[in-house]
């Protein structure tokens, strides 16, 4: 492996990134995978912690929207997110308050849980209305309308055929041909459903009917601390976004699973606490089929070539790595396609 360019080489910034600012000497650097990869616990020789957060190539925006993100909520009185402390000039280091807690495993998931992550998201989305609010963008990847994900749907499709016939990938372009007998069954289903509740599929979702959101939310990027409490680690895709995909994301995100028991439970309490617009279930059950083939495609993402991660495997790593990514994919296609009807009658309570 490339130090120069690895997780060793990302350390060692972290490091002297930390050093450079607080004085006084490092102990150690901790790579923290419950943070997400480029991240890591500093130890000062004085003593405490800090976090530092190291953005590659291709990621310096993210590195302004969370940072940016984290000002916005810190002033806002959240406590439960990292608070930003110090960043370099160009951008590409950030320095984050450390917090309590660790990455649950699926059957480490309750009502309690859940519920301290919807209290979170609750006080994420009451700024929506907080000074400067309005300045802020819209989430990483965010739909207003419900074309927008069949059109998002359909640009990871394209660009996983791409990397599948430049790479000499046969097996993903199997599955991709698996994936898009999927994507024209979800897209036959939306225009049913759409008509079915009295949506329209080319319909902007009103300003006011958006949420200031994480986006990337899930079990995944939360620590709990012993007494279930959630806190939030990643805001990189933070902005304005439609609650009906928070939530789905929240439910489908593949990482951290969460439990399917769960479902009901989360979205009472969601729609309770998260102001939703009176189409949310509605639309929430239109677009669940679309996020789930979304979120199977997202596991393809190490296929592609602008991927950080094939730039620290060997070719003896990357090879398992990719099949490994597949079968994941392919489990979660099957799961979602057997599933989406029967979650649009949890979702609304009615026959999809």
């Amino acid at each position: 492996m490339d130090i120069s360019s690895g997780p060793d080489r990302s350390a060692a910034l972290a490091g002297e990134f930390a050093a450079a600012r607080l004085g006084g000497g490092v102990l150690s650097v901790e790579p923290l995978s419950a943070w997400n990869s480029g991240v890591f616990r500093v130890f000062l020789r004085g003593g405490g912690t800090v976090i530092v957060k190291v953005y590659g190539e291709g990621r310096r925006d993210r590195a302004d929207v969370e940072f940016r993100a984290l000002e916005f909520l810190r002033a806002g009185g959240l406590k439960r997110v990292p608070a930003p402390l110090f960043r370099s000039p160009d951008g590409s280091l950030c320095a984050y308050g450390d917090l309590e807690g660790r990455k649950l495993r699926p059957e480490e998931i309750g009502r309690r849980e859940t519920g301290s992550a919807v209290s979170l998201l609750a006080e994420i989305a009451a700024l929506s209305s907080a000074p400067g609010a309005e300045a802020i963008p819209a989430a990483a990847e965010a739909c207003f309308t419900v074309d927008g994900y069949l059109l998002n749907v359909g640009r990871r499709l394209d660009a996983l055929r791409g990397a599948a016939a430049s790479g000499g990938h046969a097996d993903l372009a199997a599955f991709l041909e698996e994936a898009e007998v999927f994507r024209k069954e979800a897209a036959g289903y939306v225009r049913e459903a759409c008509a079915a509740r009295g949506l329209l599929p080319g319909a902007e979702l009103r300003r006011e009917a958006r949420i200031l959101s994480p986006s990337d939310v899930g079990f995944h990027n939360i620590l709990a601390d012993a007494g279930g409490t959630a806190r939030f680690v990643d805001f990189e895709y933070f902005g304005w976004d439609d609650p009906a995909k928070t939530a789905a994301d929240f439910m489908l995100e593949p990482a951290v699973p969460f439990p399917a028991g769960l479902r009901g439970f989360f979205l009472e309490k969601f729609a309770e606490s998260v102001p939703v617009d009176p189409d949310f279930r509605k639309r929430l059950a239109v677009i669940f089929p679309l996020l789930g083939l979304k979120w199977a495609l997202i596991i393809l993402n190490d296929f592609l070539p602008s991927s950080p991660r094939r730039r620290v495997m060997t070719a003896g790593e990357l090879g398992p790595h990719l099949a490994g990514q597949l079968g994941k994919a392919a489990a979660m296609l099957r799961s979602v396609a057997a599933q989406y009807t029967e979650f649009a009658v949890l979702a609304t309570g009615a026959a999809a």
